[in-house]
């Protein structure tokens, strides 16, 4: 059995058990803790390769197995962050599907010790030192702190990484359903944040 802490405002622990059939049954150590940074794009290679498949070539996927960790054959993961988008998750239905309010949503981005919020501007908002401030209540953005800097720099470095538009889901159109609704707004022009304007 393995735990992962969510976090501030996280409902508990995470456990992965091992109790179903696979070519690594009853290879799990007890006991072992880990503050390996993994991803929810990071379960499905890692049940994918606990049960001994592999993921189709003609795909790509964000995700890595941490099944190393897992098993305990390895003390940490290949990740340096992890990002998670969309606190402000506002959407309509628009003549080309669902869409988010934003151009850009906001999020956060975190390493070991410090997590970055950023806005829907793509703008650092808040810096808060995980292992000191679980409960995230001290903005540390304009602290002159050297490790506090080289966080922000480092996590700053991520966003500028980043497409400055973020992706909607892809929607293939079905037969039309008497519940369908009428879209209520002209795909991406609605959105905050359009280039172009409204």
């Amino acid at each position: 059995k393995g735990v992962t802490r969510l976090g501030a405002g996280s409902p508990g622990d995470l456990s992965f058990c091992d109790r179903e059939p696979g070519p690594d049954v009853g290879k799990v150590p007890a006991g072992v803790t880990t503050d390996a940074l993994v991803d929810f794009t990071d379960l499905l290679p890692t049940f994918v390769d606990l049960a001994g498949g592999a993921l189709p070539k003609t795909h790509t996927f964000d995700g890595r197995s941490f099944k190393d960790l897992i098993l305990g054959t390895a003390s940490d993961s290949r990740r340096t962050w992890i990002v998670s988008m969309g606190g402000r998750n506002e959407a309509k239905l628009t003549d080309q599907g669902v869409e988010n309010k934003y151009w850009y949503r906001d999020r956060v981005i975190r390493n070991k010790d410090f997590k970055l919020y950023v806005d829907t501007k793509g703008r650092p908002e808040k810096l808060v030192e995980l292992t000191l401030d679980p409960d995230e209540k001290n903005n540390l953005i304009l602290s002159p702190r050297p490790d506090v800097q080289m966080a922000l720099n480092e996590l700053g470095a991520v966003i500028s990484a980043m497409p400055a538009k973020d992706a909607d889901p892809i929607y293939r159109p079905l037969d039309p359903q008497p519940w369908y609704r009428a879209p209520v707004a002209k795909s991406q022009i609605w959105k905050e944040g359009f280039p172009n304007g409204r």
